[in-house]
């Protein structure tokens, strides 16, 4: 009974080079009040009740300085931004990021266990190079994040100089719910490529099988080694792999719903009121994901689907499992309007540049 819960605990652990990849966005979330998933001594948990209510004056603030962008800030006449759409824009993100950030809290604890679920696929799998790997993602994350935070402010220097009619205090400030909300991407993108790279090395791993099955001598790739001769060697492998896939595309499909609110916003934002050239970066970097995993997926079952012509009797049941889990819908649909794939951002431009044209008609009317 003590071992169980010991091995349940140890499972829950999360190894520090994984938890490295996720501490520039975390950081960049814990200043600005939402972060919802806090991780010491490698346990991942929700927000403690002091963070919580250290997030709810922020928030305070944030909707304060909304408040006083909206009454006491003007934009100049001639600016390319009326001062009705740039106040709706920051209107709309503040007041739905706010309803976004208390969803997520909300959901604390699922969001917690997304993380050991992401951790144990890598346990599953044992990559080779995964710390090598997860170092990239670390060196990448941190560019990405320091690049998000010196757009904003360069943003909030623009709109004081250009864009407002005198000195707005206040617009850096307006600027911070939607950095929050670039962070909050960001890190659905970091969770997508994670399951990209797992996906990848399993396909190594299929292409081995195959070649083995074929008796092609001529395959470099080598992340296990088949023996064709042992069955339980061979079930333990499939085993392996049937668990990593289902794993990760269980955890694909609850990344999704559990973060269901938070691309509309940007999609909302960049068709309906301002095109911000970054709103629409993190919605390509989304779909840009979503196609990466999917093309993994789908040359994975390619590859099952030539292993199966060439396997036994007794390991085509393991290769049927595998084919199974790779036959679902695999496609994300948000509120089942958008289609998070490589068609999303060119509607978005099509919808962006008809709403210009609109707005041009009235003004010449």
């Amino acid at each position: 009974m003590v071992k169980n819960n010991l091995d349940e605990l140890s499972a829950h652990i999360l190894d520090k080079d994984f938890v490295k990849i996720f501490q520039p966005v975390h950081l960049i979330q814990y200043v600005l009040g939402s972060l919802y998933v806090k991780i010491q001594y490698g346990f991942a948990t929700k927000s403690s009740s002091r963070y919580n209510v250290f997030s709810f004056f922020v928030w305070i603030i944030h909707i304060l300085s909304l408040t006083i962008f909206v009454t006491y800030c003007e934009a100049t006449s001639d600016s390319m931004l009326t001062d009705f759409y740039l106040k709706l824009y920051h209107i709309l993100n503040g007041s739905i990021i706010v309803i976004i950030t208390i969803k997520n809290f909300c959901k604390g604890n699922l969001n917690s266990e997304l993380y050991v679920k992401l951790q144990k696929i890598d346990r599953d799998i044992n990559m080779k190079d995964a710390r090598k790997s997860n170092k990239r993602m670390f060196i990448f994350s941190t560019i990405v994040v320091v690049i998000s935070v010196v757009f904003t402010i360069i943003w909030a220097i623009v709109l004081n100089k250009y864009i407002m009619e005198g000195f707005c205090p206040v617009a850096f400030m307006v600027q911070l719910p939607v950095l929050s909300n670039y962070m909050d991407i960001i890190l659905i993108a970091y969770k997508m490529y994670f399951m990209v790279i797992r996906f990848e090395y399993i396909n190594s791993m299929l292409k081995e099988k195959l070649h083995s099955s074929t008796g092609d001598t001529q395959c470099t790739i080598k992340p296990f080694v088949v023996n064709d001769g042992n069955s339980d060697h061979d079930d333990k492998l499939w085993n392996r792999l049937v668990l990593t896939a289902h794993d990760t595309i269980t955890v694909w499909k609850e990344l999704f719903s559990i973060h269901q609110i938070t691309i509309p916003i940007n999609i909302y934002s960049v068709a309906s009121v301002v095109p911000l050239i970054m709103s629409l970066f993190f919605i390509v970097l989304l779909c840009v994901m979503a196609e990466l995993l999917n093309a993994k997926m789908e040359n994975s079952r390619k590859l099952c689907a030539n292993i199966l012509c060439f396997s036994t009797r007794t390991s085509r049941h393991n290769i049927k499992r595998l084919l199974l889990l790779l036959e679902i819908e695999r496609k994300i649909s948000i509120y089942d309007i958008y289609i998070l794939d490589a068609q999303l951002p060119f509607n978005l431009f099509a919808i962006t540049a008809t709403y210009t044209i609109v707005l041009l008609q009235f003004a010449l009317i």
